[in-house]
């Protein structure tokens, strides 16, 4: 028989431990630590579990199958049913796209019809005024005639070029592109003001104005242009986001899998559970789960492949690192703690120990090969305190970060958010105090970017990426113009 869980592997092996007959790859990834025997010299061992469930507990075995029959016809129903509730509202947004598409393209047309009748009915008095001016010119009889002439002559002149510069102008850019697109919507002239901004239609309105696009908003405030998300169907704080670019990103919440993209949130269609992710530069997914020593990669069209063992270490947290093309898992065994690399292909490239903690560290973020932070949760009998450590290998140093608002701050502060910008600079959130600093490469305070005053309640994990800040909350998913954070 062939593993119903690894497609091409063949079951050859019986686990006492769990009473499973198994492939190679289960072993490999769920069965390491557990007394496994041959399948063939495990006869004994089935033949009585079977005559067990079809003699002496026969009436309970039937009763069971019953049960499990009932359920799965249940959940069949309830699939048919969902289906059609999905069905449903796929059409309802059909619909909506449709009807909104048939707006914005009566908004095109009226503006660029309004926009040219203006153009030609200036034309038209330009024409009129030459045609004066060469009248005009072949007899002049009055002073008033002379003055006329001076004055067409001049307006034909001076109008000339900026009129045939207007006109070039308003000529209309009709994009009209599907909603993945990252082009203008249309443009038509300096009247129209409908454009496409990160792959969501909007309006340029003045400021404070909200500008919704179903269930994303782009507001502008004193920090400049910020877009919204809601995120009130997913479990919150999200653990984490790593955005993809502009528009699109995976997130984790709840131990569940999300992405992000111009249709909003949805649950990836992958069923393990997730304690963090790690995107590589050919779009390919690492999942890591904390109960598991086999990180898994999940590429382009959904094949999940294991990507690396971590035995016999349990891997806590991950990050990848354009620079180095290398991923970095956080490790640990009993009280030692240990950071290894690992080439794209999943082969150790090397591995290090750092400072004990007893700790199991919730968030990391990796600059370059040689300086890298993570967060540990240290519990005390006062309290939970966060620590944000820096360490940089070469030299051989570490910095420690422990907040920055509050009476007590190291006591108070709680960070589940990390990561670093372009300039080695280290951006990270504080719960409690509803506060985004920025600190340098050593963890010295520079700045608080955003607080409370700008709409904060719980930030949690924080992403760079291409110029934008993204920021999660209790309530929206933030994206911001990092440029115009740290020069308000």
């Amino acid at each position: 028989m062939n593993c119903s869980q690894h497609q091409g592997e063949k079951l050859r092996l019986f686990c006492k431990e769990c009473e499973d007959i198994i492939c190679v790859q289960c072993l490999l990834e769920n069965h390491q630590q557990h007394k496994v025997k041959g399948l063939s010299e495990s006869h004994d061992i089935i033949r009585s579990k079977v005559n067990d469930w079809c003699s002496d507990n026969k009436l309970t075995t039937e009763h069971d199958l019953a049960e499990t029959k009932k359920q799965l016809e249940e959940v069949i129903e309830k699939s048919v049913q969902e289906e059609a509730k999905i069905g449903e509202d796929i059409h309802k947004c059909e619909v909506q796209w449709k009807n909104k598409m048939e707006v914005e393209v009566k908004n095109l047309l009226e503006a660029s019809k309004k926009v040219f009748e203006e153009g030609r009915n200036q034309i038209h008095s330009l024409l009129d005024e030459v045609e004066f001016c060469k009248n005009e010119m072949e007899n002049i009889v009055s002073e008033d005639s002379l003055i006329r002439l001076y004055c067409s002559l001049k307006k034909c002149s001076i109008n000339k070029e900026c009129f045939k510069s207007k006109y070039e102008k308003v000529a209309p850019l009709l994009q009209l592109y599907a909603p993945s697109g990252d082009t203008l919507l249309g443009c038509i002239g300096e009247d129209c003001c409908m454009r496409k901004t990160n792959d969501i239609s909007t309006q340029t309105c003045s400021p404070h104005e909200l500008l919704s696009d179903d269930n994303i908003i782009t507001e502008v405030d004193k920090k400049g242009l910020v877009t919204l998300i809601p995120l009130t169907d997913l479990v919150v704080p999200v653990k984490k986001i790593i955005p993809v670019n502009t528009s699109d990103a995976w997130l984790i919440s709840d131990r569940k899998l999300f992405h992000l993209d111009f249709s909003g949130i949805k649950m990836a269609a992958y069923t393990e559970e997730v304690d963090d992710i790690a995107v590589l530069n050919n779009g390919d997914v690492l999942t890591l789960n904390r109960t598991k020593s086999f990180i898994n990669q999940i590429d382009a069209r959904g094949n999940v492949t294991p990507f690396t063992s971590t035995d016999p270490y349990m891997p806590l947290c991950m990050d990848y690192v354009k620079s180095d093309n290398s991923v970095f898992v956080w490790m640990s065994n009993k009280d030692s703690r240990q950071m290894t690399v690992f080439e794209t292909t999943g082969i150790k490239k090397k591995s290090f120990t750092l400072p004990t903690s007893k700790s199991e560290s919730s968030c990391m973020s990796v600059h370059s090969s040689n300086n890298f932070s993570i967060i540990y949760d240290v519990e005390q009998t006062t309290g939970i305190r966060n620590y944000v450590y820096s360490y940089s290998l070469e030299p051989k140093t570490s910095y420690s970060f422990s907040g920055k608002s509050g009476q007590s701050p190291y006591l108070q502060y709680v960070c589940k958010g990390l990561c670093y910008n372009n300039d080695g600079n280290i951006l990270a959130s504080d719960m409690q105090f509803n506060t985004i600093y920025q600190l340098d490469g050593k963890l010295q305070f520079q700045k608080i970017l955003l607080d409370k005053n700008d709409g904060l309640s719980s930030p949690a994990a924080l992403a760079y990426k291409e110029g934008h800040l993204w920021i999660t909350d209790s309530k929206t998913l933030r994206i911001y113009d990092y440029q115009k954070l740290i020069f308000v």
